[in-house]
């Protein structure tokens, strides 16, 4: 699959050609290789405040789910090049070796975002921190050199989907249990 010109510009714009390691490359390294720790002490810390533990255990099943969704049957099937394979382009850090579309970053980042918001609907303190750091874990896939933009826009909408097809499917089947007892 050859990329759209149009995907290779916003490419080059958000990517750091010049991939030196300077402090914010590697803040950026840093934070997208460790977003899944980052994402469970978000969760840790709403639970905890909340003293709700129910929607912590299902956002971290959710998040495993969406994670093995995006990288054993999307990314298998899409088996899309990634930047540095078509464009010649650098990578900060180390290059993935599966697929590119879609960013399972960006997949699972918006996977929990989705499932925080879900849980979270009236607390904006609680979901737009989260739905910012799903959109910076997606830019720094860009940046770091590992992920076109249609691989972000492919890793939102699954992640999306995902999240919101695990809340309801699970609050479906709570009603029903609380139903039965």
């Amino acid at each position: 699959m050859v990329s759209h010109p149009f995907d290779i510009a916003i490419f080059n714009f958000f990517h750091s050609s010049t991939c030196t390691m300077d402090i914010f490359a590697k803040t950026a390294l840093f934070i997208s290789n460790n977003s899944m720790y980052l994402w469970f002490l978000f969760l840790l810390i709403i639970a905890v405040i909340k003293k709700q533990y129910y929607p912590l255990l299902l956002s971290i099943a959710g998040f495993y789910i969406a994670w093995h969704v995006g990288d054993d049957i999307l990314k298998p099937h899409f088996d899309r090049m990634r930047p540095p394979l078509e464009l010649h382009s650098c990578v900060i850090g180390e290059m993935p070796t599966s697929s590119s579309f879609p960013s399972g970053h960006t997949l699972t980042s918006f996977a929990l975002f989705t499932l925080i918001y879900l849980y979270n609907r009236s607390n904006l303190f609680i979901w737009i921190p989260a739905l910012l750091f799903a959109f910076f874990n997606g830019y720094l896939r860009i940046y770091l050199g590992v992920h076109f933009p249609t691989d972000i826009l492919g890793g939102i909408l699954a992640g999306s989907l995902l999240g919101s097809i695990w809340y309801f499917s699970t609050e479906f089947a709570r009603k029903k249990y609380n139903e039965k007892a």
